[in-house]
């Protein structure tokens, strides 16, 4: 297991994980809002997977294609984040361009995209922002 804490400013610290394989990524946060996740690339890439959970105040979660740009999708979730208590989550991706996020022990996901332009992932980033700290636990990889 791996775990961080993050500050209140947005930039992403990255991990490489293209020796793990990896496919599947189970993580915990707290946060009171704005948990980053950036499937990448590179170590740092303005072109990559950006998966937000509790942006706008905790209300809501997104898949982008790029840092900070339209979401490719937007699901309500108000209150999934805490900042009290650590909420777990996973995030699957794979060379089809499949991007799938879910909660805790849940089959399905809560945001699903598919890119039709796939990015080979081979770095994690983990980031907050807008006036929230946080601390990620990166719990397991798998395929």
């Amino acid at each position: 297991m791996f775990e961080d804490d993050t500050d209140t400013i947005y930039y992403y610290r990255y991990l490489n994980i293209a020796s793990t394989g990896s496919q599947r990524i189970h993580i915990e946060v707290k946060a009171s809002n704005d948990a980053h996740i950036a499937l990448s690339p590179s170590g740092y890439s303005y072109e990559f997977y950006e998966v937000v959970i509790g942006e706008w105040a905790n209300l809501q979660s997104v898949i982008r294609h790029c840092m900070q740009c339209p979401g490719e999708i937007t699901e309500f979730t108000q209150d999934y984040l805490s900042p009290s208590e650590f909420q777990q989550f996973w995030i699957t991706f794979g060379s089809n361009g499949a991007i799938a996020v879910g909660r805790d022990d849940e089959t399905t996901p809560f945001m699903e995209w598919i890119d039709p332009d796939p990015v080979d992932v081979q770095y994690l980033g983990y980031s907050t922002g807008w006036e929230s700290k946080g601390e990620f636990r990166l719990c397991s990889f798998g395929r």
